[in-house]
């Protein structure tokens, strides 16, 4: 997998803007992991629907078909105060 990917943020006003996300991976043991994607602030600051999508990469750095999947974040109201 690549350690960066492309974000597709949508405002309010149905307003499409892009970013970038990089994947970290956080261990809190040598069994437990949590995976995050960082980016920053004026990025995702109003966003209210952001898509990404992950890929596979083969040893040449190279995208393996048909290993494509975007996902659909919503961001509720509440999750933005915080």
């Amino acid at each position: 997998m690549y350690n960066t990917v492309k974000l597709v943020c949508r405002n309010e006003k149905n307003e499409d803007y892009f970013g970038t996300g990089f994947i970290y991976i956080f261990f809190r043991n040598e069994l437990d992991s949590v995976p995050v994607i960082v980016s920053n602030t004026h990025v995702l600051n109003d966003a209210r629907i952001i898509f990404l999508t992950l890929h596979a990469s083969n040893d040449m750095n190279q995208p393996i078909p048909g290993t494509r999947s975007t996902f659909r974040i919503i961001i509720e109201e509440e999750q933005k105060k915080k």
